[in-house]
């Protein structure tokens, strides 16, 4: 068994040099009830009931550090202590702090260290309802064991028990959920110094802030849940071995959460903010933006505009107790047009250019109806070039989605007639060129396709033409060129062309 000596602590000046460098730790409250436990460490998405708390005299509190942080990596929060919480400010002068509690044992810490018999147990239980798919929560461990008593038959032990189902496979019972990361050991003296993980350990000998001889670095406890599913949670610390050498368990405020829930609207539609049942008798608070507040449990603001997106926050009150804000984010997005222009009327087997207009982006969905037109060219919001090959009123369809908002339909007729520009049988000299002679630069009017032919008979141009289409051979040299024209019916004509 190890001695509890009582030492007569001088304190030099290289402590009060050391303190410069850190805030101090401060208890600010003991023996708080279970529900103002649960207050300080819930934070988003978490509703919950049923908190007990089992432990000795002192063995809980608030911790907070002030403006500076301490080398703990926490600022506030609750800590859980086989001993005295009252003991765990610093400076660091006794390696052998103890308070025995008398409060027993553990089944679940002791089914953790088998072999070792559990003392000074400490833990706080509640039920909860998730928000959505992942609970967390960050801590750190510390413990007087470090680091004389690392790997001998003293191990104290904490625990973070879940029990509810397992959305992986089964259920979880009193699974435990702080464990060193990477692996499935749980959090202990043996387990974690600075011989084994000692990425995770922090050396507190001669520390300014902290009492304890050494801690973890802030670890999280994690695992997957299902949303709006009821769990319960144990959170437990005990003396393993023996009842001397206190250690300790800090819990960040705010910490216990699954994330902020989002919540993704349209222009004009209903913003619901949802929060689960709250204690009973409890009050609710919502806060927002443009100075929106509701004591409504589930409060619904119609017809939501741009300026009421932003950061929400609901809280509990029960009596002189009030919880932390649970996050809801929303988003709103606006609502997204499908106008376009059409070129209408236009000729049979000729092209008409679709060009959208509206506001959304590339990254839209673009539900285009061209009602049987054959797409030229054109992908997503385009712009398209479509041929009809009948001659009545076609009508042009578009909707669009975008962030999950949907436009109103743009409907737009497109009225195709026959061209008359050539007869459906070209005759020679029929296809007007002009000027005709020319310096290069000459215009032909129809619909078909275009060949260009030196005096070589080599084809020196090829152009698809759907109606008056300028040419441009100034390039070339001057002399005569034979312009053939082959129409959508095949039919075909050859006049000469002369540039000057």
């Amino acid at each position: 068994m190890k001695s509890i000596r009582l030492q007569i602590t001088i304190i030099i000046l290289s402590f009060l040099f050391a303190n410069k460098l850190y805030s101090q730790l401060s208890i600010d409250s003991v023996n708080m009830t279970p529900v103002q436990m649960m207050n300080v460490l819930v934070g988003s998405g978490i509703t919950f009931s049923n908190a007990t708390f089992s432990g000795g005299s002192n063995s809980s509190g608030k911790f907070i550090t002030g403006v500076t942080p301490t080398n703990l990596g926490i600022t506030s929060g609750i800590i859980l202590s086989t001993g005295s919480v009252l003991d765990a400010p610093g400076p660091n002068t006794s390696g052998s702090t103890s308070t025995s509690n008398g409060t027993g044992s553990d089944p679940q810490l002791a089914a953790l260290v088998p072999g070792y018999t559990i003392n000074d147990a400490c833990y706080l239980q509640f039920d909860f309802v998730p928000q959505a798919d992942t609970v967390r929560l960050c801590y750190v461990f510390g413990s007087e064991e470090y680091p004389e008593w690392v790997g001998s038959s003293f191990n104290d032990v904490f625990g973070f028990f879940i029990t509810g189902i397992n959305p992986d496979s089964g259920t979880y019972n009193n699974f435990n959920i702080a464990t060193i990361p990477g692996t499935t050991l749980p959090v202990t003296i043996n387990t974690i110094n600075s011989s084994s993980f000692s990425q995770y350990y922090v050396d507190n000998t001669n520390g300014a802030t902290i009492q304890y001889d050494g801690f973890t670095t802030v670890l999280t406890a994690w695992c997957n849940v299902v949303s709006g599913t009821q769990y319960s949670i144990k959170i437990a610390i005990g003396d393993a071995g023996d009842s001397a050498y206190d250690s300790a368990i800090f819990l960040e405020k705010g910490s216990l959460n699954c994330g902020p829930v989002n919540i993704n609207l349209c222009v004009g539609e209903a913003l619901n903010l949802t929060t689960l049942q709250g204690p009973p008798g409890c009050t609710y608070f919502w806060t927002g933006p443009n100075a929106f507040t509701s004591t409504q449990q589930n409060p619904v603001i119609p017809n939501v505009s741009m300026a009421m997106a932003g950061d929400y926050y609901i809280q509990t009150i029960v009596g002189p107790d009030t919880s932390n804000a649970v996050l809801t984010t929303v988003v709103v997005n606006q609502q997204p047009t499908s106008t376009f222009t059409v070129i209408s009327p236009v000729y049979q087997d000729s092209i008409s250019t679709i060009t959208y207009t509206g506001n959304a982006s590339a990254n839209a969905t673009y539900s285009w109806n061209f009602d049987g037109g054959t797409i030229i060219s054109g992908t997503g919001m385009g712009p398209y070039q479509v041929s009809w090959s009948d001659t009545s009123t076609h009508y042009v369809r578009l909707l669009v989605i975008e962030n999950g908002c949907q436009s109103l339909p743009t409907i737009a007729p497109v009225v195709i007639t026959q061209y008359t520009g050539i007869p459906s049988i070209v005759a020679a000299n029929a296809v007007p060129i002009y000027p005709n002679p020319n310096t290069g630069i000459f215009t032909l009017d129809g619909i078909g396709t275009v060949y260009i032919f030196n005096i070589l008979g080599e084809c020196i141009s090829a152009k698809d033409i759907s109606g008056t289409t300028t040419f441009n051979l100034s390039s070339h040299a001057s002399g005569i060129y034979m312009v053939k024209f082959v129409d959508r019916h095949n039919n075909s004509t050859i006049q000469k062309v002369v540039i000057q």
